[in-house]
């Protein structure tokens, strides 16, 4: 009983969501909040609510072997998980005369972790959730700004280490795992601005997706032969 507890509780959560997303494709469709206004709110979700979702939760979880444990399990799950996407994605999309192989290829490996990953953790697994999500976040930017920038630019452009390190994600983890390792307690005067910010990333996050779907011709995306014949 207690796994379909689990089951039901997560498809509540998730149910939620949905919600929030119908609010944002009916925001778009009147006019209220567009996809062009959301837009303008990517950076401020990516570049400051996003950071302070990580951040948050390496505050909030303690420190002990079972939570350390967890974390490099994560770590590891996550790695794997990108890897074996590569390895499956290899023989797929190999007409090179189709110049979006690359993008199609892209689009196969690497999910959105940050953007739809970290508010669906937060809102079925709370702030644990989100504390080993974010090895995914990690893992999602190394893998992506060396394998997913050679797969996107064919060589063209030289690896850039400054554009792997210097990311919202990378840079999250940065200062939050210290934290956690540490067990610093971090004062109220910054942990309640971070804690409050943190609680915008789901809202906002589901808002935004809303107005984009409000704005995606689906029909379009099945008329595309390359996702029927994927060779």
């Amino acid at each position: 009983m207690q796994f379909f507890d689990n089951v039901l509780s997560a498809a509540t959560q998730v149910g939620v969501l949905y919600v929030i997303v119908a609010i944002g494709f009916i925001c778009d469709k009147t006019g209220f909040f567009t996809e062009k206004t959301a837009r303008a709110t990517v950076n401020l979700l990516l570049y400051i609510v996003t950071p302070c979702t990580l951040i948050n939760s390496f505050i909030k979880i303690e420190m002990n072997q079972d939570t350390v444990r967890k974390f490099f399990i994560s770590f590891a799950v996550a790695t794997a998980t990108h890897l074996i996407a590569i390895l499956i994605n290899k023989p797929l999309f190999r007409n090179k005369a189709d110049e979006d192989n690359a993008v199609y290829k892209f689009a196969s490996i690497y999910g959105n972790v940050g953007f739809m990953a970290l508010p669906l953790a937060q809102a079925v697994l709370g702030d644990e959730g989100v504390f080993y999500c974010a090895n995914g976040v990690v893992i999602y930017n190394i893998i992506c700004f060396t394998h997913g920038v050679a797969l996107m630019n064919k060589g063209k452009e030289k690896f850039n280490i400054l554009k792997l390190i210097f990311n919202p994600g990378v840079i999250s983890v940065i200062i939050g795992l210290p934290i956690f390792l540490l067990s610093i307690e971090v004062p109220k005067v910054l942990s309640q601005p971070v804690e409050m910010m943190a609680n915008l990333n789901t809202p906002v996050a589901m808002l935004i997706f809303g107005t984009y779907l409000a704005n995606t011709d689906l029909k379009s995306m099945f008329k595309k032969r390359e996702f029927i014949k994927l060779l």
